[in-house]
């Protein structure tokens, strides 16, 4: 429901299923922007090597885990990604949609 204050839209009242649902495709899009901004940060020398990283990290701050489920989110993610251009990753992203 769209709230309006002199005609025009001030707010909006929704249930909360819809809100997290929003919330949900708005953490995606981030997550795919970064994602797809990876190669272009390495071709600048902004990146590192994730071993290195995890390496550091854990030297500073004990150690790290990754969870499975973010490894699969993060695998499904960079297959949808790039299996435009490979046909190895298609078929992964392929068997992960289902």
């Amino acid at each position: 429901m769209v709230l309006t204050v002199n005609g025009k839209a001030a707010a909006v009242v929704q249930d909360a299923e819809a809100y997290q649902r929003l919330l949900d495709m708005a953490a995606r899009a981030d997550a795919e922007r970064g994602i797809r901004q990876g190669p272009e940060d390495a071709k600048k020398g902004r990146s590192r090597q994730a071993r290195k990283f995890f390496a550091e990290f854990e030297a500073a701050h004990g150690l790290a885990n990754i969870t499975t489920r973010a490894q699969r989110d993060l695998a499904g993610l960079y297959g949808r990604i790039h299996a435009e251009s490979s046909q190895a990753a298609s078929e992964r992203y392929a068997g992960l949609k289902r």
